[in-house]
C-alpha cells in the first residue's frame, strides 16, 4: 500500500466536486419520454452521490456545488444533510434554476434523457469559486 500520510487534525474525509442535480425517473418502463406521466424524483449526480454514500458509511464527506435558489435546490441540501454530509460549501443561486434531468427507462441498457444542466448554476462552480482552506481540511478532494 501507499505510504501518503495525512496531517492530524483533519476534519473531514472527502470533498466531492461537481453536479448536483434532481434526476426525475419515469415510472412507466420502456416508454418514451414523450409519453411518460408520472417521474419519481431522486438526488443526482456522481459527485453527489458519492458525498450521498460515503456520508451513509460514516466518513465525513462534504459536497461542493452550487444550486438554485429554489424548491428543487433546497431538496438536494436537505437530502444530503440528512444522511450527515457537510453542505457549507454548497452555494444557492438567485439567479439560476437548479439543474434537472429527465431520464427514461427504455430497457436495463438505455436510458433516454434530457436535461436542463447546461443552464444549471453547478457549471458555474470550479475550484476557483470556493476557499482553498476547504481542501485542506480533506483527506481526499
Amino acid at each position: 500500500m501507499g505510504q501518503t500520510r495525512f496531517a492530524t487534525g483533519r476534519q473531514l474525509d472527502l470533498i466531492c466536486l461537481g453536479r448536483l442535480g434532481v434526476d426525475l425517473y419515469a415510472q412507466q418502463v420502456g416508454a418514451r419520454l414523450e409519453d411518460v406521466s408520472s417521474f419519481a424524483k431522486y438526488l443526482g449526480g456522481s459527485s453527489a452521490n458519492i458525498a450521498f454514500g460515503t456520508a451513509r458509511l460514516g466518513l465525513r464527506s462534504a459536497m461542493l456545488s452550487r444550486v438554485g435558489d429554489d424548491h428543487m435546490g433546497r431538496f438536494l441540501v436537505e437530502s444530503l444533510a440528512r444522511e450527515g454530509c457537510d453542505v457549507s460549501a454548497i452555494k444557492r443561486d438567485p439567479e439560476r434554476l437548479t439543474a434537472m434531468v429527465l431520464l427514461g427507462l427504455k430497457d436495463r441498457e438505455t436510458f433516454p434523457w434530457c436535461s436542463t444542466a447546461k443552464i444549471a448554476p453547478t457549471w458555474l462552480c470550479a475550484p476557483r469559486t470556493s476557499t482553498n482552506s476547504r481542501s485542506r481540511r480533506a483527506r481526499r478532494c
